[in-house]
């Protein structure tokens, strides 16, 4: 299945900033407009494209600062690449097809990631993982840890800590000072995957100070399989 994803592409057209991409794909990114995002598989091969569901969730807080309004949000977009999207662009045979929807082994690749905002600092992480099989039966592989840090005023950054892991009693990455931007690639191996926060995991602690601030601790999560 991965030599096959090698020839589609993904194209992303999205507010804000999203690291969306299976780690196959190749793809461009564009800030279009504030409240809609596109998204696009292409078989490179053969011209045949699908347009993909992109999944966001944006919940947004106004708080006051003295003298100063602003913005505190967090949002989460994933993208899905079902089986019927590959045979749809001939990616697959509708044997394999028949094999991906049964769940007999075949993984999909996925790419997720949680951004927020505290004023003037953007934080981000997320991962690249594997899925595979069903119910009871699933399965994860996280491959990549990533992640990054933006702000729009002068600001100190003390640490940026990260933690990720496979899950309860699995694999974990730790990193007290994370530089900016950070990937870590895994290698680990597949393990159950359980829902919630004992399951697959990336969270980043963010330590800064904005010029003539108090300094204060912004922490992002993300949950591939929900929180």
């Amino acid at each position: 299945m991965r030599s096959l994803l090698t020839f589609l592409s993904v194209s992303l057209l999205a507010t804000g900033t999203f690291y969306l991409l299976p780690p196959e794909a190749q793809a461009t990114q564009e800030i279009v407009s504030s409240d809609s995002s596109r998204v696009v598989l292409m078989n490179n091969s053969t011209g045949l494209s699908a347009p993909i569901e992109l999944k966001t969730t944006r919940v947004i807080q106004r708080e006051t600062l003295p003298n100063t309004e602003y913005r505190s949000y967090s949002s989460e977009s994933k993208i899905e690449v079902t089986a019927q999207d590959l045979l749809s662009v001939g990616a697959i045979t509708p044997k394999q097809f028949q094999q991906l929807s049964n769940g007999t082994g075949v993984s999909l690749m996925s790419t997720g990631s949680e951004t927020k905002t505290e004023y003037p600092l953007t934080a981000t992480v997320g991962l690249d993982y594997d899925l595979r099989g069903t119910g009871g039966n699933k399965k994860i592989r996280v491959n990549r840890v990533f992640g990054s840090t933006s702000y729009s005023y002068p600001t100190d950054i003390y640490q940026r800590a990260l933690v990720a892991g496979q899950g309860a009693w699995g694999h974990v990455l730790k990193k007290n000072n994370a530089p900016s931007p950070f990937s870590y690639t895994t290698g680990w191996g597949w393990y159950d995957a359980i829902p919630g926060k004992l399951g697959a995991h990336a969270i980043l602690d963010v330590t800064f100070s904005p010029s003539g601030m108090a300094k204060n601790t912004l922490t992002v999560e993300f949950y591939p399989l929900g929180s």
